[in-house]
């Protein structure tokens, strides 16, 4: 596997405290089944642990959503290779926190891949050609 196909840690948001600052303070976009939360790269608050370069993604997907474990992981990672493939196209580098809703653990890859595409567009991180 090609090394910019990876999608490690370092492209992941993990700490709770991130999650909560990309939330609160980040632009906020809206479908039906996805909440898209943005906050620049640049903006990140400076730590002892080395931050990485590019943007990173924060994926929350509750029991609320879904009460079956399996459908509500195979729905993160679809979202994540959705976005790993996307990545590289990105016009700048961003923090993003996706939020789903009820009813998104019933869509395919597809209807998923066209929902994050529509907010990415609306966020101006991609052209819909590119999605």
């Amino acid at each position: 596997m090609a090394e910019n196909a990876r999608f490690g840690r370092e492209k992941r948001v993990q700490s709770r405290r991130d999650f909560l600052r990309i939330q609160s303070s980040g632009r906020k976009y809206r479908s039906k089944h996805f909440l898209l939360a943005l906050q620049p790269a640049s903006d990140r608050p400076n730590t002892r642990k080395r931050a990485p370069e590019g943007g990173r993604i924060g994926i929350t997907v509750t029991t609320k959503v879904n009460k079956n474990a399996v459908a509500r992981n195979k729905l993160k990672r679809r979202i994540r290779e959705i976005y790993r493939r996307s990545y590289a196209k990105l016009a700048h580098p961003v923090d993003a926190v996706i939020i789903a809703f009820v009813g998104a653990t019933e869509l395919g890859f597809e209807e998923i891949r066209e929902e994050l595409c529509f907010l990415a567009e609306r966020a101006r991180l991609l052209r819909r050609s590119e999605c």
